[in-house]
């Protein structure tokens, strides 16, 4: 059993473990493949001010990661998917003002993907 931290929804967790038995495995390798796919398209995309870039993949890394419990990791990457679209529909595709919020999500996702490797 993952020992839970703050980032994750133990409920929402442990129904899609139950839901997935013995293919839950499968579907944590994949979001973890998938999940530091999408934190290198922000980072890439930061270091490229392209906040459409950086937009998507937030989307992305927020549904899956919440999908799988990790409600904190969601959370964060919501926020910057708001953030990101605001500055385009203002008129500033330059995102590098979010560095931080992005360094927050790789930490996030790094802590949460050391627990979900011992689930494997």
């Amino acid at each position: 059993m993952v020992k839970m931290m703050d980032e994750f929804d133990d409920e929402a967790f442990q129904e899609i473990k139950d839901l997935m038995g013995d293919n839950f495995k499968t579907l944590v390798v994949t979001y973890m493949t998938n999940a530091e796919t999408y934190i290198k398209h922000i980072k890439l995309g930061f270091a490229s001010h392209d906040c459409k870039t950086v937009q998507d993949a937030a989307h992305s890394l927020k549904s899956s990661s919440r999908y799988l419990g990790l409600a904190k990791l969601g959370d964060k990457s919501e926020e910057l998917e708001m953030l990101t679209r605001q500055a385009m529909e203002d008129g500033n595709p330059d995102c590098s003002s979010y560095k931080e919020l992005c360094d927050e999500i790789s930490r996030l996702y790094d802590s949460a993907a050391d627990s979900l490797q011992n689930e494997l």
